[in-house]
């Protein structure tokens, strides 16, 4: 279970064991009366904020009690930074921002950064904070993604269109496809466009192994390997692993063409619409 907005209006700001405790009751009750067995991703709200509760879990004193918490599965926060007093600006906001998350992501608890293009709701809340949608914005939460644990993430869209975080393209007056493809993106597994084996380099046995997973026999160790990460093997970048691809790997290889469409030198993504999938690719880690 996902709870927002995680304080406490009955608890004492010293409270952090009690805090903690609450939801091993509240886990224990379920199971008693349903028999389902239950845990916690916790939004929660943060101290020093108008953020409401009396009291606000801090990672650094409540956060060894919830880490101890059978029933605590992670934090996944939601905008924290909304609840932002005055009227910071962006370089502020994206540093506080960086430093809750890191403080929280350092008590061991499971984390999920939490992302959003920005926050605009205007539509619902009038008078809210208005922020992001910028350059600087996107690559900072890029940045905190890769910071704070990798792939875990969540892209946390509570009223949508309404709070301007609407994950699919839209009309070009309300950003089009760039926090789509932002958003994509971010989950997206770096690899090294022609390296279709994985084993770290682009050489012969990748063209081999490209042809070996189009007309391989079904036991071909290649016909796996090349399903855990399309792109690695698109080497000309056609969103399409054909036989085109082993050709182009060989041009680059013995006829002095040019390198493969990036990321090719070094390891990188490919956001665009073609892109194949890539679930995983080990020499990018």
């Amino acid at each position: 279970m996902a709870l927002i907005h995680v304080s406490s209006n009955r608890l004492s700001a010293r409270d952090h064991a009690e805090f903690a405790r609450g939801f091993e009751l509240m886990a224990r009750e379920i199971l008693s009366a349903t028999g389902v067995k239950v845990g916690f991703f916790l939004d929660v709200l943060p101290p020093g904020t108008f953020a409401p509760g009396s009291f606000r879990p801090s990672p650094e004193l409540t956060g060894p009690y919830l880490k101890a918490a059978d029933s605590i599965l992670g934090i996944q926060c939601f905008i924290p930074e909304v609840w932002l007093t005055g009227s910071p600006g962006e370089a502020d906001r994206i540093a506080w921002k960086r430093d809750f998350s890191r403080r929280w992501f350092e008590t061991g608890i499971p984390f999920l950064m939490d992302v959003s293009p920005g926050y605009d709701a205007h539509l619902v809340f009038p008078g809210s904070a208005y922020y992001g949608y910028t350059d600087r914005w996107l690559e900072a939460l890029e940045q905190m993604v890769q910071e704070f644990g990798g792939a875990p993430y969540v892209y946390n869209s509570w009223n949508g269109f309404t709070e301007g975080m609407a994950g699919m393209p839209l009309l070009r007056r309300y950003g089009g496809d760039r926090y789509f493809l932002w958003l994509k993106r971010l989950s997206l597994v770096a690899f090294r466009r022609g390296d279709a084996n994985a084993d770290g380099a682009v050489d012969l046995a990748d063209a081999i192994c490209i042809l070996g997973y189009l007309f391989g026999a079904s036991g071909d160790p290649c016909r796996a390997k090349v399903r855990l990460c399309l792109s690695a093997s698109d080497a000309n970048a056609d969103g399409a692993v054909d036989v085109s691809d082993p050709i182009i790997v060989l041009s680059y290889l013995f006829a002095n063409t040019d390198g493969l469409p990036p990321p090719f030198r070094k390891c990188g993504i490919d956001a665009s619409r073609s892109a194949l999938d890539c679930n995983r690719f080990p020499p990018c880690r």
